[in-house]
């Protein structure tokens, strides 16, 4: 009677961790990370001033400025002039509605005084400074009375 060689169960591999071949695959970053699909919301201001209408806080500060900056000088009067219907003018492309036709009064308003300062046309000053008064005025009653 031959007898077959008897064989033992092959014992489980133990992983070499030394190897390179066996050591575990590295994570791709960029299938890692989770896509957003939808643009994040943007958040209302929490800010507690009162909502002003659409261009409203600009042209109040170009008002603003004008009187700070006038003084009692023809000179001076005509620079705040001057700068004063150039930020009108860019104030006025974002203004709406009321605001936006006060906000072009005022720009008319400043770009004649100014050039009545400068003597480019004749005009009564007084009574052109009396009228951009009346739409500043105007414009701060538009924009709730601030």
């Amino acid at each position: 009677m031959v007898s077959s060689p008897v064989t033992e169960p092959a014992a489980p591999a133990v992983p070499d961790t030394t190897s390179p071949e066996t050591t575990a695959p590295e994570l791709d970053a960029t299938t890692a990370r989770p896509t957003r699909t939808t643009p994040p919301v943007a958040r209302p201001s929490l800010s507690l001033e009162p909502l002003l209408p659409a261009g409203c806080r600009e042209a109040l500060a170009v008002v603003d400025r004008y009187y700070r900056t006038a003084g009692s000088t023809e000179l001076s009067q005509q620079a705040a002039a001057t700068e004063a219907y150039q930020g009108m003018m860019r104030a006025s492309v974002s203004a709406e509605g009321a605001v936006h036709a006060v906000a072009v009064a005022l720009s008319q308003d400043f770009s004649h005084m100014r050039f009545i300062l400068s003597g480019m046309v004749s005009g009564d000053y007084a009574a052109a400074q009396a009228r951009t008064n009346r739409d500043a005025q105007t414009l701060r009653d538009v924009c709730g009375g601030s």
